[in-house]
């Protein structure tokens, strides 16, 4: 049964009011309350016990009076543990604002804020023996990785410094959780975390976001990332049926140009640490799925430009995949709230007539994560049983209709592009075809950008 979060979005999840929150936060964009955010006055920290980190940062710029209203609505809701007030904050303008305050709250988001967290039965996951199976892969990607959100005239003992422990920082989830697969774009994610958080809360934040919101990218194949991304067209028909219809009629076009953005949290596309953690801010608030609800927004904010495209594929798949870097990225944040909003996961899996299965982290979210008491720890050895679970759903050799609503329907059913093949063969034969294609081109972007192919 799907969990009942999907089919009724609770209200922690409702975005603000637009016209209420524009007159407290939209006068400062999240650039802005990232350079200005960083302190409080010392009485308005001393009423804070559960910002003491806060307290002890001195000689920032002044806040400004917006950032400086929101900075004490963050800290109040810390100081109430109120997880729905935190959750509704990063919907709106600049997020959590800044870094000193993302250190406070993404643990208690995460369920993690205790770095030696043990499970519910107090039993602390066994360490496995040996190196992760992908801990060459792990060390090939990370050689090459944090320059595209560093300084270029970052010292080089530094950088070396970093990657060192953003190496340590994937496996010790790679070898506590043996389990889960490592793929490439996962150390982007790991970047982002580390550059905002220090090196021990990363591990714990990385950990639990890997179980909870990435898990389904982890298992032995990459078919539940493609069932989720499979989603944004009846996202779109939804949101924009003249964007659908043009998409619609480029022959046998698939929405894998938006792989990298899903499955790496849009960390591998922004070379913007200040807006990677942003965007962060509202994904670790929100459903595993929401990811796929900004690629919707994203390419609605390019809507002008892409319906001037010429109807083939080769052009429209190249325009979709060159992320807008000075995309707005607030605003992706309100239009992705917006669908989320009207068009639940649930809801959204009932029209595309896709279940991405029941041991999904997208239908598991609100029962695993989101109903959490505040100081309640997320459980880090159930996680094992559900990708078993997970990785049997979305099985190729299921049956479409079969296995508790497996995810592996969208292509079983042949809805490439919105038509319906009659020749199940075809059908496969096809799928199967631009499945690699798609893997192959993400592989290239990857080789290319890091060096690899060069």
């Amino acid at each position: 049964m799907d969990s009942p979060q999907d089919a009724r979005p609770n209200r922690e999840q409702r975005p603000h009011d637009r016209r209420g929150s524009a007159t407290t936060i939209t006068t400062t964009t999240p650039e802005d309350a990232h350079r200005s955010a960083e302190s409080l006055p010392r009485t308005q920290q001393a009423a804070r016990p559960s910002s003491a980190g806060l307290r002890k940062r001195t000689g920032a710029a002044k806040l400004t009076k917006s950032a400086a209203a929101k900075q004490a609505v963050i800290l109040e809701a810390i100081a109430d543990k109120d997880l729905v007030q935190l959750r509704k904050l990063a919907g709106t303008t600049g997020g959590y604002l800044s870094n000193s305050l993302r250190r406070e709250v993404w643990p208690i988001l995460l369920h993690c804020s205790n770095a030696d967290r043990k499970d519910d039965d107090g039993v602390e996951p066994a360490l496995s023996a040996g190196a992760p199976v992908d801990a060459n892969q792990v060390e090939l990607d990370v050689a090459r990785s944090l320059c595209h959100m560093l300084p270029p005239n970052m010292n080089e003992k530094r950088l070396t410094r970093m990657r060192r422990d953003l190496s340590d920082l994937i496996l010790s989830v790679l070898k506590k959780h043996p389990y889960l697969r490592y793929y490439q774009g996962y150390h982007d994610v790991a970047t982002v975390l580390l550059l905002v958080l220090k090196p021990t809360i990363a591990a714990s934040c990385l950990e639990s976001l890997s179980l909870y919101y990435i898990r389904d990218f982890m298992t032995p194949t990459l078919q539940s990332a493609l069932n989720q991304i499979h989603l944004l067209f009846p996202l779109l028909s939804l949101a924009s049926p003249k964007v659908h219809t043009f998409l619609s009629e480029v022959d046998g076009f698939l929405p894998y140009f938006c792989l990298s953005w899903v499955i790496t949290w849009y960390s591998h596309n922004l070379h913007d640490q200040a807006r990677a953690a942003r965007l962060f801010d509202f994904l670790i608030a929100s459903n595993p799925l929401m990811p796929v609800y900004l690629a919707a927004a994203v390419v609605l904010a390019r809507k002008t430009a892409l319906l001037t495209q010429d109807q083939e594929y080769s052009t429209v798949h190249h325009f979709l995949s060159q992320f807008p870097l000075d995309v707005n990225v607030e605003a992706l944040v309100r239009d992705a709230q917006q669908m989320y909003t009207t068009h639940p996961p649930n809801e959204l899996q009932k029209i595309a007539k896709v279940r991405l299965g029941k041991s999904s982290c997208v239908t598991r979210y609100a029962q695993d994560m989101e109903r959490l008491a505040f100081t309640q720890r997320c459980n880090v050895v159930v996680p094992q049983k559900l990708v078993r679970q997970h990785t049997a759903e979305t099985s190729p050799t299921m049956k479409s209709n079969g296995g508790g609503g497996g995810g592996g329907g969208v292509l079983a059913r042949g809805r490439l592009g919105g038509q319906v093949a009659a020749n199940a063969k075809q059908v496969a034969w096809i799928a199967a075809f631009a499945v690699t294609t798609a893997l192959a081109l993400y592989a290239y972007e990857i080789g290319m950008q890091y060096g690899y192919l060069a």
